[in-house]
């Protein structure tokens, strides 16, 4: 906390774009990625928590800067759909090909968490508010952080296989609801 308290006053005293600050965290996190992959695990770590607090701080800052922007909405949300895919390829480097079970894991939580947030952007787009569920994407990435730390991938992912299907339920169920009394008032 205390970090990510020094980094955001840090980046307030610059005066840095907000998109900046997007853009910065996504290379950031996917450099870490890379690194993962090329079984730098320490270093990768290091990229990653690092340049995910530039991810948590961008939202905020633009508020606190009074620069929200559509452009700083939509690069945030896309790029954060590369750093996720970029982490869960490097995990895939990291696991037993052998095990074709593992893959799926892979796979399978990669597409929950694309899904969790492609039903997120969807909703606004059509002007709802959907209730959150219990894998939004901070807690999504720390379990991966957890993963690899401690390479316990099928574990890690196993608890973002089930929360994530949770909360695509829940997002999907809250969206459903919601669109249909819409269509009750358009009619």
């Amino acid at each position: 906390m205390y970090l990510k308290k020094s980094l955001h006053n840090l980046i307030l005293s610059t005066d840095l774009n907000p998109n900046i600050i997007t853009i910065i965290g996504s290379i950031g996190a996917i450099t870490g990625s890379i690194l993962l992959i090329l079984d730098l695990r320490i270093l990768a770590i290091i990229f990653i928590i690092f340049f995910s607090f530039f991810d948590a701080i961008d939202g905020t800052i633009a508020r606190i800067q009074n620069k929200e922007t559509y452009l700083g909405k939509f690069l945030d949300s896309n790029l954060d759909r590369f750093v996720d895919t970029s982490l869960f390829l490097a995990i895939l480097s990291q696991i037993n090909h052998n095990e074709i079970s593992e893959i799926y894991f892979v796979f399978i939580s990669l597409a929950l968490s694309l899904i969790t947030s492609y039903i997120k952007a969807s909703s606004e787009v059509l002007g709802i508010k959907i209730k959150s569920g219990p894998l939004s994407r901070l807690p999504r990435i720390i379990l991966l952080l957890l993963a690899i730390i401690t390479q316990q991938y099928l574990f890690f992912l196993t608890i973002i296989i089930i929360l994530s299907g949770f909360t695509v339920l829940i997002r999907l169920i809250s969206g459903i609801k919601q669109l249909i009394e819409k269509d009750k008032i358009v009619r």
